[in-house]
């Protein structure tokens, strides 16, 4: 027989001190593997709850590997995968990473890595410009939360499947209808929808550039493309800048030369 004490009031839900009860009783081996466990109604009477709750429990049980069964024959404790420990170090695998990754990869990392924002200490006085993010008391929440609820009841689960690859049709209509306001005549179908301004670049350069043809980029640059460009081993040909945007003499110049494409930030 299996006994658990069930807190009646706490905050704990009663199917989640039932999984959290079984599996410290299969961790610490009282119920060793093999053990079969009490039918889902015995075992609800017995502790006095709902027989969906046991059901539950058990369903939980089994989705993390500890409960194995067939329709028709009772649940039994299975034998389980140990879980990987957090305290393992990076260097107890058998796979020597540093070793397998690139140079360029290597260099790449440790660029995101230098201007990489978590962890960084900012007091509540300081205006952090690191990661270029809006102030989050910009940000309207209510509103955008208002305008999901209303997307998600006109559309349903269809938002949630895979959509598609340039992007939500909607979106990329009114983006160009947007820029056609500001004189720049584009339809729906040459825009396309990225997963943020590194993913554009990574495309961009694996579209357009290779080793023999160089980006022209600003000098200083977004600080991200430069490991970009490193990592496809494509050359960064760098353009000073003015008060008034690049050098255009300078840009003739590089210009001289089979370029892939000009990288430039105009506003």
């Amino acid at each position: 027989m299996v006994i658990l004490k069930l807190e009646r009031n706490g905050s704990i839900p009663l199917h989640r001190q039932i999984t959290d009860g079984l599996r410290r009783l299969i961790d610490e081996g009282s119920l060793p593997i093999g053990s079969r466990l009490p039918p889902t109604r015995g075992f609800a009477e017995n502790l006095g709850v709902n027989r969906a709750t046991v059901y539950r429990a058990y369903e939980e049980l089994w989705s993390l590997g500890y409960l194995e069964g067939r329709p028709g024959s009772y649940t039994r404790v299975r034998g389980r995968a140990p879980l990987s420990r957090s305290e393992m170090t990076p260097d107890s695998g058998s796979i020597r990473w540093e070793s397998r990754v690139s140079h360029e990869g290597s260099e790449a990392l440790r660029t995101f890595l230098k201007f990489s924002p978590e962890g960084r200490s900012v007091t509540p006085d300081t205006v952090d410009f690191s990661h270029l993010d809006m102030d989050e008391s910009l940000i309207p929440v209510d509103a955008f939360r208002r305008c999901l609820n209303t997307v998600l009841r006109r559309d349903g689960a269809r938002l949630l499947r895979y959509g598609a690859r340039a992007g939500h049709e909607l979106l990329r209509e009114q983006i160009a209808r947007r820029l056609r306001v500001h004189g720049i005549h584009v339809c729906a179908d040459e825009i396309f929808i990225a997963n943020g301004s590194q993913h554009a670049l990574d495309l961009l350069i694996r579209t357009l550039a290779d080793p023999s043809r160089g980006v022209v980029v600003e000098a200083p640059t977004y600080a991200m493309m430069l490991p970009l460009l490193r990592l496809h081993g494509v050359p960064a040909i760098p353009v000073p800048m003015r008060e008034d945007g690049m050098d255009l003499d300078l840009l003739e110049g590089a210009l001289s030369r089979p370029v892939a494409f000009v990288y430039t930030m105009p506003n």
